[in-house]
């Protein structure tokens, strides 16, 4: 036996996750008194993504959107694992709301079913206005009522009555 590097090119598929194993039957180290091959087992190492983040066979991703965008609605741009799709985002969307895209995750390994993508929206507040914007900000919130338009300050408010009382 002589020991030396060899390549092995591997398929690898679809929906492996981190601490799996792939058994290669027969293409490990020559048997001994010429015996069969042995095995390579190689276990997996799946890299986390920059926009993705995996939870089993569900991907998860925070977009974040405009305040125009989350109250008057839109349509935006998602990647998912297969490219580009459009999501349209309802007028009244508040921060941390989630959308779940069906069979948009991970396959499961060797099945034909895959799991789900799941988007949170964030909405984004503009740091810097202009006078002019700081105006129509300031009189479309004097239109604004507690009860009529904010729900979350709402209960939050009639929570912190009561706890008073």
């Amino acid at each position: 036996m002589v020991r030396e590097k060899r390549r092995i090119d591997v398929k690898i598929p679809a929906g492996i996750n981190t601490d799996q194993s792939l058994k290669l039957t027969g293409r490990g180290d020559a048997g001994i008194n010429g015996g069969t091959n042995g095995n390579v087992v190689i276990t997996i190492n799946v890299k986390p993504d920059q926009i993705f983040e995996r939870r089993n066979n569900d991907i998860y991703i925070k977009v974040p959107i405009g305040f125009a965008q989350a109250a008057l609605g839109d349509e935006i741009m998602i990647p998912t694992v297969d490219g580009k799709i459009n999501l349209k985002v309802p007028p009244g969307t508040q921060s941390d709301t989630v959308f779940k895209l069906d069979k948009r995750g991970v396959p499961f390994v060797n099945r034909s079913s895959r799991g789900n993508q799941f988007v949170t929206v964030m909405v984004e507040v503009p740091k810097k206005l202009s006078r002019e914007q700081k105006q129509m900000l300031q009189q479309f919130d004097e239109g604004n009522t507690i009860e009529k338009n904010y729900e979350r300050r709402k209960v939050f408010y009639d929570r912190v009555h009561r706890m008073f009382r």
